[in-house]
């Protein structure tokens, strides 16, 4: 028990037996210089004794443990591939035994085991870094006999996806719209979602969003509506529970007509008739709308819908034709609406032109009376007609009230009589 080398150089069998047999009787040591392939050395001294007279072999034990390994995981994200603090990992044997537990990736989303065993093993999830779902995938890697680097493997996580709910509506009623299709992009153009299309209740969901901002573009308008091709921009937020919702408005396509004035008697257009339009509750929506020098009317920009065109000036030297003109705007309609009317010219007593008339649902027609004495020539009729001769073309002032034609037809009678009971004076005084 000098230290002194008694042996060298013995080295395991086979069997990894060493066998010495010419040993005096004394007290002695196993000591390792060197460790078998792939176990680390073990330097402990192995105590043994020859005993006088001995006649048994002396038995003794060493034992090596197997070199042990590395190993080093990066949690990343899948997309971008940032790093991933926080998330919580296990280590599994192939027969399922827990070796390692509550590993936890650090700021730069690494975990280091440096003494495991050569042999297989797993990593095991058991918490997903904060935002971000938990991969339940099992990560295979191997600590190699005798191996020198640190064995790597990567996990990835994705972020918790969001949802978005979109709703078309008509931005008049907002009544729900069926029928338009959308595409998703991301802040850089790229498409996401294509063919998204809103159902019975104008709705599209979509519930695996990535957080990020993006876009929904109208691609085609539902049936009977304008393409609304100003992007609605929405947001799905880290950790985001709820969903995103939006709204998105269409307009109804817009529908024209043309109306044509005509004379009443075929002799051409008629220039210069006012209009106003009327929506279906009675509202003015266009007013002072003017006929051309065509006789031409063309009205842009109504929504469909049941409207009224009225009169309220005739064209000059016509009357006035203030009955209501009813039409529709149909959806989706693709042409103008032609609308034709005419007007019948004024036609003056005194043959003078351009005299103002009442509308025609207000005029009474003189009686068949007086038209009669007027084309037989009665005297009195005749001093009469002079007399509203000499008045021809005089603008009376304007009391405020319409013209009555029965009025003038009792003025005319009277006067008639009056000039009848003078003659009948002169022949009794002659």
């Amino acid at each position: 028990m000098n230290g002194n080398d008694v042996r060298s150089d013995l080295t395991t069998d086979k069997d990894g037996k060493i066998s010495v047999s010419d040993l005096r009787p004394g007290d002695y040591q196993f000591v390792e210089t060197k460790a078998p392939d792939h176990y680390d050395l073990n330097q402990t001294p192995i105590n043994f004794t020859v005993e006088k007279s001995q006649t048994a072999t002396a038995s003794v034990t060493a034992t090596n443990s197997l070199t042990k390994g590395a190993v080093e995981l990066s949690k990343v994200d899948d997309v971008d591939g940032t790093a991933l603090k926080g998330a919580v990992f296990k280590i599994v044997d192939m027969n399922g035994n827990d070796v390692r537990a509550d590993l936890t990736t650090d700021k730069d989303g690494k975990i280091s085991v440096s003494d495991l065993r050569p042999g297989d093993y797993q990593f095991i999830e058991t918490k997903a870094p904060t935002h971000y779902d938990l991969n339940q995938t099992p990560i295979n890697f191997t600590v190699e006999k005798s191996q020198t680097t640190t064995a790597s493997v990567t996990a990835k996580n994705s972020l918790t996806k969001g949802a978005v709910e979109l709703t078309k509506v008509d931005d008049i009623d907002g009544s729900t719209l069926e029928g338009a299709i959308f595409k998703i992009v991301d802040m850089n153009g790229n498409d996401v979602r294509a063919d998204l299309t809103t159902d019975k209740d104008g709705k599209i969901s979509v519930s695996d969003l990535r957080p990020g901002d993006y876009q929904f573009i109208e691609t085609k308008a539902p049936t009977g509506y304008d393409l609304n091709a100003k992007p609605i921009p929405f947001t799905i937020t880290k950790g985001q529970s709820q969903v995103t919702s939006v709204t998105a408005l269409n307009s109804l396509t817009t529908g024209s007509i043309e109306l044509t004035k005509v004379d009443m008697d075929h002799n051409g257009t008629l220039e210069g008739a006012i209009f106003n339009i009327l929506d279906q509750d009675g509202k003015v929506v266009r007013e002072g709308l003017k006929t051309d020098g065509h006789g031409k009317l063309i009205i842009n920009d109504l929504k469909p819908g049941n409207y009224q065109l009225v009169e309220t000036k005739a064209p000059e030297g016509y009357q006035l034709d203030a009955s209501p003109i009813s039409f529709t705007i149909e959806k989706a309609q693709a042409a103008p609406l032609q609308i034709t009317v005419s007007n019948k010219k004024i036609e003056s007593s005194s043959g003078g032109d351009n005299e103002s008339i009442t509308p025609p649902n207000k005029e009474e027609k003189p009686g068949k009376e007086t038209s009669e004495e007027l084309e037989k020539g009665n005297p009195e009729t005749q001093i009469n007609k002079q007399q509203d001769d000499r008045n021809t073309g005089k603008e009376l002032p304007n009391t405020g009230h319409k013209k009555d034609s029965t009025q003038t037809v009792g003025i005319l009678l009277l006067l008639a009589g009056l000039l009848s009971i003078l003659a009948t004076k002169r022949k009794k005084y002659y």
